[in-house]
């Protein structure tokens, strides 16, 4: 199936199929704050998709970032809208094109290296200390990547 055509549910039985595979929990969906609405609506419908059968998730040092969750403030306090924010995030270089031009969704634990996604094409990109870099991954090849590295790395 094309990653465009995922719907709420094909996520949630890929979701199923890594967690028999990989050593992660996602974490149950939210609907987004009020604040958050326009962040939803920037990323492409692949990614909106994934976030109401999931509110992102940790697997080791990988952190797909979720929505803020008054719920879970605790669990949820590193998040979309604080990587998002040019007032708070330490993605991208602090630069406002690149901020306007990408949507951080995950980060490495530790350091500024972090994914985006590019609001118009919707393309994956990658931020680390060389640079930024786009990958040629769909959003399921590229969450399926970065678990299998987790689960390959010590």
């Amino acid at each position: 199936m094309d990653d465009k055509a995922m719907t709420r549910d094909d996520w949630q039985q890929q979701l199923n199929e890594w967690v028999a595979t990989y050593d992660f929990k996602p974490r149950p969906p939210v609907v987004p704050a009020p604040e958050d609405a326009a962040l939803f609506e920037a990323l492409p419908p692949v990614f909106q998709a994934f976030y109401q059968a999931a509110n992102g998730f940790r697997s080791d040092w990988f952190n797909m970032l979720p929505f803020h969750s008054a719920a879970d403030p605790h669990r949820t306090r590193d998040n979309l809208g604080r990587a998002n924010d040019l007032r708070t995030t330490r993605f991208l270089w602090q630069d406002a094109e690149l901020m306007q031009r990408f949507v951080v969704f995950a980060h490495k634990d530790g350091g500024a290296a972090c994914s985006c996604v590019d609001r118009r094409e919707g393309a994956i990109w990658v931020q680390d200390e060389s640079g930024i870099h786009q990958t040629n991954l769909a959003l399921r090849n590229y969450l399926e990547s970065c678990l299998r590295k987790v689960a390959e790395l010590p």
